[in-house]
């Protein structure tokens, strides 16, 4: 995939990422604790590539599942099933996100572990 195609599929996710969660808290299936759960991996992600990676893009295996993750939970959260796996679907979107921030951090800062 391209420079361009990457940039663009993280910009198509982060919009609809944004606006599912914005419809969910407005038409009141989460509460704003879960909003800024939400929300907060995207912006995170987005300052470490505007500080730290520049122009350069690249999405790890990790990015993606958090994304997958987050099209899983839609359907959840519109349906009402179960807390506790809502919740849960959060904490594994945020492992996945704290995995790939901590590569986007390795590989801009030339660290091995």
């Amino acid at each position: 995939s391209s420079y361009y195609g990457g940039m663009f599929d993280a910009f198509t996710d982060s919009t609809l990422i944004f606006s599912t969660v914005l419809f969910l808290y407005l038409t009141g299936h989460i509460n704003a604790l879960l909003l800024a759960l939400l929300v907060a991996p995207k912006i995170i992600t987005f300052f470490l590539l505007t500080f730290l990676h520049k122009a350069e893009y690249k999405p790890t295996i990790f990015s993606r599942l958090s994304s997958v993750f987050f099209y899983i939970s839609i359907p959840i959260f519109l349906l009402e099933i179960s807390s506790l796996l809502e919740y849960t679907l959060v904490i594994i979107i945020y492992v996945l996100s704290v995995i790939h921030w901590g590569h986007l951090l390795k590989t801009r800062f030339n660290l091995k572990f």
